[in-house]
């Protein structure tokens, strides 16, 4: 038998929110240790916001947010962890790097609770890893390509060894090629940090291309989570269904007696198509597979 007890097996992302101002959100989303979970939906969903509320930068009304075996929020204990005390990593969608400072001491800037020297070596190391030469350490942000500044930004988020990252649109300011390496970087973080990834993006391809898991998000409303795959071959409701670009759906009729309750189950499971008008109650459905019904009191065709 081995001496050394097995380590603990990691936890992941678990967050429940409630609130209705400044910013709506409601809903609940898990992400598992070196999972990606993508944000998707409109501009005004709440993708931010609620990227805004795991970092600590916002408090909610009502929620608890655990990460790991740590609670950095918990509205009904009265808990909250500032940001600078969580263990949070951060890309914003334009870097928001220092431009008086070199790449290297932008990085450094996540390790103040350091030596000037130490600060310096760990600096240069995490922009090796995300592939900048010493030469484009050395350089300020203008003088860096946008990929490379990129980059600058995942680094000085590893800096502080985070158990949960959060990429805010990370790769919208790039061009494509840029985006593709990132896009391979990334892959490498992902099963070398063995940590929670949350990605906001626009771009559902993009989601489907580097994330495990989406969350679809509409007026701050968590409407819906699961893997791309899932999403697609069952969305929820009619909205869920047009923000994961499904453009197949259509409408369908089904007749029940009057008076008698609405076959939910067999209009499911096969609708049956009027060839005649005269039926006494009409229910419209989505063709996506959802279930959505709406009353209708016109007559079928």
């Amino acid at each position: 038998m081995s001496a050394h007890p097995a380590a603990p097996t990691p936890r992941g992302l678990l967050a429940t929110l409630s609130q209705s101002l400044p910013m709506p959100l409601q809903g609940t989303l898990r992400c598992e240790p070196e999972e990606m979970l993508a944000l998707v939906g409109p501009s005004g969903a709440g993708k931010t916001s609620l990227l805004r509320c795991l970092a600590g930068l916002m408090r909610p009304t009502e929620g608890r947010i655990e990460v790991g075996t740590s609670v950095w929020c918990d509205t009904a204990q009265s808990l909250f962890v500032p940001p600078q005390q969580r263990q949070v990593g951060l890309v914003f969608q334009h870097y928001a790097l220092m431009p008086h400072l070199s790449a290297e001491d932008n990085v450094a800037l996540a390790l103040l609770h350091l030596p000037r020297p130490e600060r310096l070596r760990q600096a240069r190391h995490w922009l090796e890893h995300v592939h900048l030469k010493p030469e484009q350490q050395r350089r300020r942000p203008a003088e860096l390509s946008g990929g490379q500044q990129q980059r600058v930004a995942v680094a000085r988020a590893l800096a502080r060894q985070p158990q949960l990252l959060l990429l805010d649109e990370p790769f919208s300011a790039v061009d494509q090629l840029s985006r593709l390496k990132l896009y391979q970087l990334l892959g490498e973080l992902r099963r070398e940090l063995r940590i929670p990834i949350v990605l906001v993006t626009h771009d559902l391809s993009e989601a489907r291309r580097l994330c495990d898991q989406m969350v679809v998000m509409d007026q701050g409303q968590m409407l819906q989570q699961g893997s791309p795959a899932a999403l697609h071959r069952s969305p929820r409701n009619a909205r869920v269904a047009d923000l994961v670009g499904i453009q197949n759906r259509f409408e369908a009729t089904f007749e029940t007696d009057e008076g008698e309750a609405p076959r939910t189950r067999k209009a499911a499971a096969g609708p049956r198509w009027f060839g005649a008008a005269g039926a006494a109650a009409v229910q419209t459905l989505c063709g996506c597979g959802c279930g959505t019904k709406e009353k209708s009191d016109r007559a079928p065709p």
